[in-house]
C-alpha cells in the first residue's frame, strides 16, 4: 500500500491506521514486550526484536504466536517508513498511535515520523516529549534531537545532548548500564523515581519522581544531613574555581614564555605543552561541565554539596522541580578527579537526524 493511500487513509478514518498499529501494542504486551514482566528488561532476552530473537514470546505464547507479532510489527514499521517518507503532515495522528504502542522497535519508528513536524505543530512536539525520558537509548535520542528543534522543549533537548554528546541510534532494546550509586558514597536513589536520560553523562545520573519537589528535598536533606545551596551558587563557586585554575596556568605559562625568549631552551616548549594539557584535562575532571538544569526549571534548582576536595566539589546531588514534564528530578553528580566516568553505549546503527 502506497504512503499516498495510508495518508488519505489517515485522514478520512484514522482508526483504520489506529487499529493496526495499536495491534503492535497488544501483541508487544502479550510477547514480553515493553509491557512484559522482568525478561523484558535485558536487551539479550527481551521480547521481539531482541538479541535473542523472541526469547520472552517463546517462553509465555505458542511459537506461532510470536512469529505473527513479529511480521505484523514488521509490517507496521515499513508502513511508519513509507509515511516518514512521505514528509506529509497529517501523518502526526499516526504517530501519535505508534509512540503510544510500548514498543521500542514502533516507537522508534514513530518519532522518525513525527519528527520533522516538531517545529511547527506544538502537539507534535507535545507527543514526543516524555519519551525522552525512556529507557531505552534510541528512543531517548530521537526524542531529544526532535525537541531539540522546538522553542518550548529545546532546553530538555540541549540538556541531553550536553550528556549524550552526538546521537545515534543504537539497537531499539539497547539501555544504559545501571550506576553503582553507593560505590561513590551516593544515598540510594529516591524511592520510586524512574531513570531520567536527560541527567545522565559519563559523570552524572539522572532521576525522576512525580512527587512534589518539597518531598524529594525534605529526603534528601534526612539523607544526606546537608543543607542545600542554589544551583546559581553552585555555579558561581565552580565558574570561580574554573578562572582561578586559568590564571594560575596563565601565570606559569607567561613566566615560561619569557625564560624561554631569553633562552631559547626547547625543554621549555615542552614544559608549556605539558601545562596546556593539564591545564585541559582539570577543566575535563571539574564538575564546571556538569549537567545542570536549564530554562525555567533553574531558578529554583537547589544543590547538596556531599564532598569536596579542597573548595571544590566532587560529589553533589541537585534536585528541582521540571516545569516542562512536571516531574521532580535528581541529579547526582560526580568529578571525574575522584570517581570514574561512566562508559558510554554507543555502537551507531545510523545518525539521528530530522
Amino acid at each position: 500500500m502506497s504512503a499516498a493511500l495510508l495518508l488519505r487513509r489517515a485522514a478520512r478514518r484514522p482508526s483504520l491506521i489506529a487499529a493496526l498499529v495499536l495491534g503492535v501494542s497488544v501483541g508487544s504486551h502479550a510477547c514480553g514486550g515493553a509491557g512484559a514482566g522482568q525478561g523484558a528488561q535485558s536487551p539479550g532476552s527481551a521480547g521481539p526484536g531482541g538479541a535473542v530473537a523472541g526469547q520472552a514470546c517463546v517462553d509465555q505464547l505458542p511459537l506461532e504466536a510470536c512469529v505473527d507479532y513479529a511480521l505484523e510489527r514488521e509490517a507496521v514499521v515499513e508502513m511508519l517508513e513509507e509515511m516518514e517518507a512521505a514528509r506529509d503532515q497529517r501523518s502526526v495522528p499516526v504517530a501519535e498511535e505508534a509512540l503510544s504502542s510500548g514498543d521500542p522497535v514502533v516507537v522508534a519508528a514513530g518519532l522518525r515520523l513525527v519528527g520533522p513536524f516538531v517545529d511547527k505543530d506544538e502537539r507534535a512536539a507535545a507527543l514526543v516529549a516524555p519519551h525522552i525520558t525512556s529507557p531505552y537509548l534510541t528512543t531517548s535520542d530521537l526524542a531529544a534531537a526532535a525537541l531539540s528543534r522546538t522553542q518550548k522543549y529545546g532546553t530538555l533537548g540541549s540538556q541531553y545532548r550536553q550528556g549524550h554528546g552526538d546521537l545515534t541510534e543504537l539497537d531499539p532494546w539497547a539501555k544504559a548500564a545501571p550506576v553503582a550509586l553507593g560505590a561513590m558514597g551516593f544515598p540510594q536513589r529516591y524511592p520510586s523515581a524512574t531513570a531520567y536520560p536527560p541527567g545522565d553523562s559519563p559523570t552524572s545520573a539522572g532521576f525522576a519522581s512525580n512527587d512534589p519537589v518539597d518531598a524529594v528535598l525534605a529526603h534528601y536533606r534526612g539523607a544526606l544531613s546537608v543543607e542545600p545551596i542554589a544551583v546559581t551558587e553552585l555555579e558561581t563557586r565552580l565558574q570561580a574555581q574554573s578562572t582561578q585554575g586559568f590564571e594560575a596556568v596563565g601565570k606559569q605559562m607567561q613566566a615560561l614564555q619569557e625564560e624561554y625568549s631569553r633562552t631559547q631552551d626547547p625543554k621549555l616548549l615542552e614544559r608549556m605543552q605539558q601545562l596546556g594539557q593539564s591545564l585541559s584535562t582539570k577543566a575535563q575532571l571539574s564538575l564546571s561541565t556538569a549537567v545542570l538544569p536549564l530554562g525555567e526549571s533553574r531558578a529554583d534548582a537547589r544543590a547538596f554539596v556531599v564532598e569536596q576536595l579542597g573548595e571544590a566539589p566532587v560529589r553533589v546531588v541537585v534536585v528541582y522541580r521540571e516545569v516542562l514534564l512536571a516531574r521532580s528530578v535528581v541529579l547526582y553528580l560526580w568529578s571525574a578527579a575522584k570517581y570514574p566516568p561512566i562508559p558510554q553505549l554507543r555502537k551507531s546503527l545510523r545518525p539521528v537526524s530530522f
